[in-house]
Formats: C-alpha cells, structure tokens, sequence
C-alpha cells in the first residue's frame, strides 16, 4: 500500500489541479423553442414571414426579443427586425400593417406612454407618428383597423378614434359620448363602415348590447339592427368577402334567442340561418370564442378560451363554410386561452394564446409554450420553429450500465421522431435505434427499473401500447426485454392504476394500486410478485393504505418503507409514511407518532441506515420541518440534520413546493430536486446540494437554477447528475426537460488504493492504443480507470480483453477490475 501511494504521490507534482464546475451543463438533450409569456396577436405578411406580439420577453432563448417579433416562414427570427423596447413593461394587444410594410401597434398604457406607436419596416420607432398627449383612447388600444385611405382606427376602453397617417386625431370621426365599457375588436367593411364589439351595454348613453355598426363618420348605422343585441361580451368579429360578419365571444343568446358563443350575421343584422354550428364547443372559461380566422377556401378557425387539460379545455375548431365541423380538429385542446389565430400561407394554422400544452385525438399533452403550428389535419408542423428536444414533460429516468439512458414521462416526439413516452438514449443524446419498442403508448411513464438481468419495468398510467391504438386489456405495468420487445412471460396486468413500484434484492416486485383493483382485491393495496408478475401469496393481502403511495424502498434487512399520501393502514391511523415486516406487517419499532401533515413523495436510505425523506410537508409530528427531514432507523427525527426554515418559495406563503427527488452522492451529499424556489429563505430554484449536517454546500452554484420542477435525477458513476422533469430553462439557458451536469468527479480515496494483484496481468505496458487485460480465472470484468488525481474518468461493466485508451491522455493511470472473485488493481502508462 505504502508503495502505491509513494509512486502516486511522485507523479502528482507533476500534474495541475482543474476543477471542473458541478453545476455546469455537460450535456443539453435538446431545446423546446418558443416564447416565455403570453401571444396576443398575430400577423401575417404577404411575403409570408410573422409578426406576432403580446408579453413575452424571448423567444428562442434570445432575451433580446421584448413584447414584439417578427420570423421567417419557417418560424426562425428574423434578425432584420430589431424592435428595441421603450420605457416599462407593458403588454401589445393589437398589431395592424400597412401597405407600406410600417406596423402599428397598439397596448397598455406604458408603451411608449401613449398606448400606440409605429415601427418602421426594421422594427425601430417611426418617430414621424405621434398621436399625441390627447389621445383619446384610454388605458388600451385593444384593435387596430386601417382604412384603403391610410387612416387608422383604434380602440380600446370607451371610445374609437380615428387618426391621420401621422397619428394625429381626424376630427371628422365623431362619437360623441362613446361606449359605457371596453371595445375588444373591430372590422371594417368594403363600404367603410365599422362593425365593433366589445363589453358595452351602451353608445351615446343608448341601449345597445356588445355589437354595433358605425357609419364612416361614428355615427350609429341604423340599417344594421341586433334588436336586444347579446347576452355577453363579443371578442372577435371577422367580415367576409359577401358582407357577412362571424361574432364569437361569451355570449349566450341573440336578440333572446339561444346562440351560443359564435354566430354568423347577415349584412343587416339578421342571424344568417344558413350557419348552423353543429357542435358549441363546451369550455370552463369565462371568455367564450377569444379569435377568429377566415381561410381563402371560406373555413373558420375558432379559437376558445379555458384552462385545464379536461374535456373543458380551451379549444381549436375548424369550422366549414356553412357551420359544421371539421372532423380532422375534434379534440384539439389547450391547457389555457388561444388568444390569437392566423392563417399562413400556406394554409397552415398559427395559435398563439397563454397555453403552455395541447393535445388532439392523436398526440399525447405536447409542451408547447405560448404558439403552435399546426397543419390542416390538425397534425402539429414539426417544420415551423424545429425542436431538437422532447416535447413533453420527464417524469422518470434509469441509467444502464453501459451509459444508455431510459427516459419515461409523458412526451410524443423527441428532436421531431415520434417516440411516445418512453425512449431510450445514447449517452450523447442521439437515439437508440437498437431499443425497438414494438409499442407506443397511450400515457405517461412515471417509472421505470432496471432488473439485473437487463430487463425493464414500466409503470404508468398507459392502458394500451400497440400501434393501433386498440386496448387489449388495461396494463398500468408491463415488462420489456432489454431490446425493447415485450417479455410475455411477465404475466399479470393490472385493471387500475399502479402508483409505486420497487424491484427487491431477490427480485420480487413491491407493487401499489391505489384506484381499484389487482384482479378481484379491494384498492390502496401493497402487493409483493414473483418474478414472473404472480401474486405472493405470502406478502400479507391485508396490507390496506386509505390512500396513494407514492414511494416503496426495500431497506438491507427486509423491511420495506412506504411513504405517501395515506392517514391509516389497516384502520389505524399512519400518516404518510410506514414501515413494514418483509412479510407485510407493520413494524412497530418503527414509530413516527402523529407523523406528516402532507404528503411523503421520495425515500432514500443513507448507507449507516438513516432515512432522508422528501415530499410535500410542512410539519413532522406537529413541528415545523418543511420538505425534507432525515429520521434515524427507529423514526425519530435526526437532530443533527438542521435545515432551519426549510424549502418554500419567495416570498413564503402558506403553502410549501415539495421535494420529489433525492439522490446521495459518493461524498455522502445530498442532492435535492423538486418544485421548491427557497432554501432557508435564500434563492433557491429547484436543486440543491445539502452537506451532510442538512447546510448548503454553496461550491454548488445553480445561480438562477431550473424555471419549472424537477420530477427526477439520476447519477452518474463519474458524478454527472441526469435531471428531468417540467423546465425549460437552466441558468436562464434554453433546455427541454433533460440535461446532464458535470457534477461532483469522482475522486479515488486512499483506501481505493489496494494493493497491486497478479491475478490478471496488462499488455503492453507502455500502452498506445489498445490494453489487453488477460486473466488466470476470468472472461468478464467491470473496469473502473483513474487518473493520477483519483478520478473516475472510464467504466465499463462488461469487458472481455481489451480497452480502447487511444483517447488517454499521456501519463500514468491505475484499473481497478472487479470480478465474481473480488476485485484488483494495476497501474499503467499511457504513451
């Protein structure tokens, strides 16, 4: 031993020290582009590039891009329009282009002070328009409309103004005492005049009820008459080429007749009986049809606002001349508003909105922030603004022993590939054409296991996974062969869903159900499997929780932690977290009082036996303790590990943001992931790194860490760090859901120093290229490589003869080889 280290330390004082930075980003699998807040308006230019607006502050990751953008067909900036924002914050609502290529554009109160401004045909400011410091529209300029002459009209909260190309008001527009409310949209007619709607009830102090038309001059145009007008506020109002004009909004009759949200008016004001909409999409929103677009082939596009990811949604419909429903767009929902829809070129469809997902009848919740293009069957435009990342959210990884990454959450396509799901990578990020799933399915991954024979556990809420859609019967877990095919030989599938699962060291498989049952067995039940998915009828059948688990972990003498939502097991309080006998009992050394007040999500075991626990609480038997606590082996808590104030977010209200992964590091520190914001009442945005006493260890610098949770973290045997879940950005960085850290290198000990062994011996040595490693006993090796500074720089678990060291850099270097028999070491030099 002695020897070793001598020779070792000889060679150190001839090497620099370079530590690397943990937090760095060694690998980014990817970006989801797309802007960072809200689409208000769109517009599109005869030359087929976009304008699009609203309260967005990047695009694309460039945080130059403020409130306004202009791209290229293919969804790409065009850097030739460079709008430079002006005093505060403020939000755009409206956009209008002029036949000159200037663009008007229109919000709240602090653009530009004056609620309108100009841009040139290159984005800066027209400093040749100015409407002024008495213009009359107030708060907002909601909609813009240009005139064939080149005046403009705008308005917003009570009045409508009309402007001369140089932004000064034409008098010869006059409303007199104008709207008792807001005007959201309006349209002009081939004849001049102006059709408006908004949330007024009056004009000039007159009933009329959220739609009118003006005559060129604001006069009210009395040949178009509604009667008693609308039950709600109009927010969209589109004319076409005859004269016609399509109202959406949150209305449910007309003239007291049942319409509801959209109809088409004939030129007078009569309801167009000729426009029957077959199917009033049903949505939990308070705003109705929020946008409308009229294609060259005479289709309407229909844009809804809700929130939610139900059948109540917001939602996108595509309308036929005469009312009736495009089949091709049933069940095209939005997790929040569409507030803008335009028609491309090419006939494709631009939505913008406050949505930050969206599904259709064919395609899994697809992360999509703020904009989406989709083609004519509803098809998402896997052209427009390419994705080199997934497009949905990570909720479980597993890393293999050959560096290949399984990665499960609830995702349809990974760089524009279909792969549902579940996917497996190369350690590059490039996909693993070797993995053929024969299946695709239907719903999320939310776990996955690798057994030690290389097959693979799958859990989730999927119920189908052919191609064809076809529900063979309901599965919830299944089991796959390393290649990816289906391992029918694992028999039993599940009728309800499958919450936790935990593969034990002699290979059964701890298993809870929480919302029915496992074939003609009540739910919220913990079962045990063979190996080959039959029930063991040894595990006790009497193991109730009245609630979810969400974590099981198999402690080294067999007993098993289960950690959730639950308050009893078998009709006795438990709150949250239990720990059972190996044969399903209750173990009652293990006491946790009155326990936790919300939810346990993760359970990690330290090696001296403690137990680190994560979730959503903030109380541990009645005390402050907040997402985190580490328990000694009999439950009570460690007082050793103090983490103050906790995990929360800022500024602290009456809810915390849980913890939902943790992973100890070789050091013994611990990482820690999740939704919080705020450690200890200091900056702390989903990721940390706790020393072994619970305090930062603040060499791990996130600065403004993960914009969204971390649902799951992995670690490397060298300390990398896999981190998957909602974000979308790190360190203000563009990302998709799964990037790798550098982490914390693995650092050889002095006690990994063994003793040099001649049960296999190195050729040549000197080497250049390739070591051959040759051995008395053995065929199959694990190989671990390390530098003269200890760290882990090459492992392999499956060697026969020979390792590529081509790359190596010249120096010395020690192999630990591990086999059946033990493990031994020898050192090299690599020329």
């Amino acid at each position: 031993m002695k020897k070793t280290l001598l020779f070792l330390l000889f060679f150190l004082q001839f090497f620099s020290i370079s530590a690397q930075n943990p937090t760095e980003i060694e690998h980014n699998f990817g970006t989801i582009p797309g802007f960072d807040d809200e689409v208000k308006c769109i517009l599109i230019q005869s030359d087929g590039k976009i304008i699009m607006a609203g309260k967005f502050s990047s695009y694309n990751g460039n945080s130059n891009i403020k409130q306004i953008v202009r791209l290229n067909p293919d969804g790409s900036i065009d850097y030739s329009f460079n709008y430079i924002r002006e005093g505060e914050y403020y939000e755009i609502l409206s956009i209008a282009l002029q036949s000159d290529g200037k663009i008007l554009v229109g919000g709240t109160n602090y653009l530009a002070e004056k609620r309108l401004i100009r841009l040139n045909v290159d984005g800066s400011k027209d400093n040749t328009f100015d409407v002024g410091s008495n213009f009359i529209v107030k708060n907002r300029v909601s909609s813009i409309s240009i005139q064939p002459d080149g005046k403009i009209l705008a308005a917003g909260d009570y009045l409508i103004a009309r402007l001369n190309s140089d932004g000064s008001n034409d008098a010869s527009f006059n409303l007199g005492t104008g709207f008792d409310n807001k005007i959201s949209s309006i349209a002009l007619q081939q004849d001049g005049k102006i059709v408006a709607g908004g949330s007024f009830n009056k004009f000039k102090g007159i009933n009329q009820n959220y739609l009118i038309r003006l005559n060129s001059d604001g006069s009210k145009d009395s040949t178009f008459d509604i009667g008693t007008g609308f039950t709600g506020f109009v927010n969209s109002i589109i004319i076409q080429p005859d004269g016609k004009i399509i109202v959406g909004g949150r209305f449910g009759t007309y003239q007291g007749n049942s319409q509801n949200r959209l109809i088409r008016l004939n030129t007078n004001g009569s309801k167009d009986s000729s426009f029957v909409v077959d199917n009033y999409r049903d949505v939990n929103d308070s705003t109705g049809v929020t946008s409308l677009a009229l294609q060259s082939n005479g289709k309407i596009v229909v844009g809804y606002g809700g929130s939610g990811n139900s059948d109540k949604s917001a939602v996108l419909q595509y309308l036929n001349p005469d009312g009736t429903e495009d089949q091709n767009f049933i069940g095209t929902r939005f997790n929040h508003d569409i507030y803008s829809v335009a028609i491309l070129n090419d006939g494709k469809i631009l939505v913008g909105g406050k949505f930050r997902g969206w599904r259709n009848n064919i395609q899994n919740y697809n992360i999509q922030y703020y904009m989406v293009c989709l083609n004519a069957d509803a098809s998402k435009d896997m052209t427009f603004n390419k994705e080199t990342g997934f497009d949905g959210i990570i909720l479980c990884s597993a890393l293999q022993k050959d560096g290949k990454i399984l990665v499960g959450g609830y995702f349809n396509n990974y760089k524009g590939i279909l792969q549902r799901n579940l996917i497996r990578l190369n350690s590059d990020g490039s996909i693993d054409n070797s993995f053929n799933l024969q299946y695709k399915f239907n719903n999320s991954i939310t776990s996955i296991i690798l057994q030690p024979d290389g097959k693979i556990l799958v859990m989730g809420s999927f119920t189908y996974y052919d191609n064809n859609n076809y529900n063979t019967s309901k599965q919830y877990l299944i089991r796959l062969n390393p290649n990816g095919s289906l391992d029918t030989s694992f028999a039993k599938r599940f009728d309800y869903e499958v919450s936790a699962i935990a593969l034990q060291t002699d290979g059964k498989i701890l298993v809870h159900t929480y919302q029915d049952n496992f074939p003609n067995l009540p739910k919220n039940k913990l079962y045990r499997l063979h190996q080959d998915g039959t029930q063991d009828q040894s595990f006790l059948t009497g193991t109730d929780l009245n609630n979810v688990a969400y974590s099981i972990v198999e402690q080294s003498d067999g007993k098993i932690l289960v950690g959730g939502q639950f308050t009893s097991f078998q009709g006795t309080t438990q709150n949250r977290l239990i720990r059972l006998n190996a044969d399903g009992s209750k173990d009652n050394s293990f006491n946790i009082e009155t326990g936790f007040d919300a939810s346990v999500r993760c359970i990690t075991l330290q090696d001296d036996g403690k137990i680190l626990v994560g979730g959503d609480f903030d109380n541990f038997k009645e005390i402050p303790q907040v997402n985190l606590i580490r328990l000694n082996k009999d439950g009570s808590k460690d007082e050793s590990f103090d983490l103050g104030i906790g995990f929360g977010h800022l500024p602290r209200s009456s809810y915390s943001l849980g913890v939902k992964s943790i992973v100890l590091q070789k050091d013994k520190k611990i990482i820690v992931g999740g939704e919080f914001q705020s450690y200890k009442e200091s900056v702390q945005n989903r990721l940390i790194l706790l020393n072994t006493d619970g305090s930062k260890d603040n060499s791990f610098d996130i600065g403004t860490g993960f914009n969204a949770p971390i649902e799951t973290i992995a670690l490397y045997s060298d300390g990398k760090i896999l981190l998957g879940g909602w974000f979308l950005s790190y360190k203000d960085q563009l990302s998709s859901n799964l990037i790798r850290l550098k982490g914390t290198e693995v650092v050889l000990s002095n006690e990994d120093f063994i003793e040099e062994n001649k049960s296999f011996s190195l050729w040549p040595n000197p080497v250049k290229n390739t070591l051959s490693i040759n051995s008395l006993n053995e065929s199959n090796y694990s190989v671990k490589i390390y530098d003269l500074l200890g760290r882990l720089i090459y492992t392999n678990e499956n060697v026969s003869t020979s390792i590529d060291v081509s790359s190596f850099n010249s120096g010395l270097y020690l192999i630990k080889i591990k086999t059946e028999n033990g493990e031994a070491s020898q050192k090299f030099i690599k020329i």
